[in-house]
């Protein structure tokens, strides 16, 4: 997990401030704009691009599932449908 990412998502929970949530929502929605896939061009082999597409998702899905109950993220959707899109 990206290291500001789970800074903001932990101190949100614990403090229950929303600055806090919305400096995570800033780096979920941002990867969730600009990460359309990986290259299967970068790899010559393609299990290095699904073994990358799983470590990298799966760093932005466990801070999206606890940010899931944040009432304020109007991005939901835009980072779930990028999470199955991969």
């Amino acid at each position: 997990m990206p290291v500001p990412l789970i800074s903001w998502l932990l101190r949100w929970k614990i403090s229950g401030d929303e600055d806090y949530a919305k400096a995570a929502i800033k780096i979920l929605n941002g990867w969730a704009k600009t990460c359309k896939g990986v290259n299967y061009k970068t790899y010559f082999d393609d299990s290095h691009r699904l073994l990358a597409a799983g470590f990298i998702g799966y760093q932005f899905a466990a801070p999206a599932e606890l940010m899931r109950d944040y009432e304020g993220w109007a991005g939901k959707p835009r980072i779930s449908k990028s999470s199955r899109n991969g």
